[in-house]
């Protein structure tokens, strides 16, 4: 299974997502990757769902988060980038 169906598989079932806006909302997602860049950051709030690789340690994990308006944002972590963020959410003080 692809990132892209992987995602739209967890909109699907998100809580925040309406039955039938996932596509729409992905659509969006990746449509906004082609505006032009702005230098303020964009806010987004973990969604509590988190998809890992299933069969493939290798592949990403998605991290799914939402913007303040809705909007469906992935974090995309590799296997190093997942452990490195873990390492520091579980000891601040240790750090990277």
């Amino acid at each position: 299974m692809s990132a892209r169906e992987r995602l739209l598989a967890a909109l699907t079932v998100s809580p925040e997502v309406r039955p039938g806006e996932a596509e729409q909302l992905l659509s969006d997602a990746i449509g906004a990757d082609t505006e032009a860049p702005t230098t303020e950051p964009m806010i987004v709030r973990w969604d509590r769902l988190v998809i890992h690789p299933e069969a493939d340690p290798t592949e990403d994990t998605i991290v799914c988060c939402l913007t303040d308006s809705g909007q469906p944002v992935a974090l995309m972590l590799d296997a190093e980038l997942r452990d490195a963020l873990g390492g520091i959410l579980i000891d601040p003080a240790g750090g990277h």
